[in-house]
């Protein structure tokens, strides 16, 4: 009756050490793990400060070619398809490509379609989607001082957006990563 219930198990020392030893790694890998997926956030908050510095200087080269260059919209973007090092080539490709054969469409859903369909792989908010897509509402529906305008605008807010982020990154990169050592280590003590 009950002879598996008060089963005394009895290791070997060398058992013990090969336990201890097990259990010390695993406990290593996991804290490692937890400090890789701070480190892993920290690298995607710097990813987005880079994208929206990308952002800034599209920017300002619509506002540089609406004023001074006389560029329609297809032909800015075919701008940067030619330049390898834009980070957003694959969208403008897509609104060169669609303004190509516009059927019907104005050039706001065509902008923000892309948009939704193109920059999916990126570190930009939802937020900092939406203020991109103010570009599109303001390409083809207001004059040329007017895109001019609002493109300054655009260009401040996404600059005050990296200050922000830039003055903030060093606290919150301490952070991610305390936090992801903190719960690989709350997670080693509910393990063992």
């Amino acid at each position: 009756m009950g002879r598996g219930k008060n089963r005394i198990r009895f290791y070997s020392a060398e058992g013990m050490r090969i336990d201890i030893i097990l259990k010390l790694l695993g406990s290593i890998l996991i804290i490692i793990s937890g400090y890789g997926i701070g480190q892993s956030f920290c690298k995607k908050l710097k990813q987005r400060i880079e994208e929206l510095k990308e952002l800034k200087r599209i920017g300002y080269i619509f506002q540089g070619n609406i004023r001074f260059g006389n560029c329609t919209l297809p032909e800015i973007a075919g701008e940067f398809v030619e330049k390898d090092n834009c980070v957003f080539s694959s969208f403008f490709k897509e609104i060169l490509e669609r303004t190509s054969c516009i059927q019907g469409k104005c050039f706001e859903e065509i902008w923000n379609n892309a948009i939704d369909n193109k920059m999916t792989d990126n570190a930009l908010t939802i937020q900092d989607k939406n203020e991109f897509k103010k570009i599109g509402y303001i390409a083809g529906k207001m004059d040329k001082q007017m895109q001019y305008d609002n493109l300054n605008l655009f260009i401040q807010t996404i600059d005050e957006k990296i200050t922000e982020l830039n003055k903030d990154y060093g606290e919150k990169s301490r952070m991610y990563k305390l936090l992801g050592i903190c719960f690989s280590i709350a997670l080693v003590i509910i393990i063992i």
